[in-house]
């Protein structure tokens, strides 16, 4: 076993030692830095394609555009994991080595790199089964993460992140993740025993 740090949600977390984890930091493209993380692991990724020539001819700027004009959500970052076996936990099982990496726009403002970095660590303690690790720090009441959608737990630990990271200011993510802020803070309020500033969930 060995100990990782996730950085946005202040996390040390105990993973075997065939679980790798990578911080890629902040990319300009999701696509073009997957395709490049399965050519390094010699992984077909065809659905990647469209998603390269989108983004090498300048429609993924559009596309930023008009999420913008109409208040589209847009995905800031990505938690890509490399594994042989059907499964990730089948393959952790087995003893493969797994690769789980981290990586984030660079045009994001601070606490939207946060919420979209926390989301996506969120997403690898998911992915291997550990979301009892943010259920702890969450201090959750009776309530279990495990219940909720995969996306809404990313979206509990993206906001969880950004006010761990900014914890005396007051949370301006945008119209990029407005609905995940509204829907996350409500849950937290509901059912976690965290005492956060009033004004950290406006």
């Amino acid at each position: 076993m060995k100990t990782i740090h996730l950085s946005a949600l202040k996390l040390d977390v105990e993973v075997p030692d065939n679980v790798h984890y990578h911080d890629d930091g902040l990319v300009r493209g999701l696509a073009m830095h997957s395709a490049e993380l399965a050519n390094r692991y010699s992984e077909k990724r065809p659905d990647n394609f469209l998603r390269i020539f989108v983004e090498m001819t300048n429609l993924y700027s559009l596309y930023h555009a008009l999420a913008k004009s109409y208040k589209l959500p847009v995905n800031g970052g990505r938690c890509l994991t490399i594994f042989p076996g059907d499964s990730i936990i089948e393959s952790i099982t087995r003893g493969d080595q797994v690769h789980s990496h981290i990586f984030v726009l660079d045009n994001l403002t601070p606490h939207q790199t946060i919420f979209a970095k926390g989301h996506e660590e969120t997403h690898f303690l998911g992915n291997i089964n550990r979301f009892e690790e943010l259920q702890k720090v969450l201090k959750i009441n009776q309530k279990n993460l495990i219940e909720l959608p995969q996306e809404a737990v990313c979206d509990i630990g993206g906001l969880y992140a950004v006010i761990k990271n900014f914890p005396e200011e007051n949370l301006d993510l945008g119209f990029t993740y407005e609905g995940h802020l509204k829907s996350a803070s409500e849950w937290l309020r509901q059912n976690s025993h965290l005492n956060f500033k009033k004004t950290s969930l406006q």
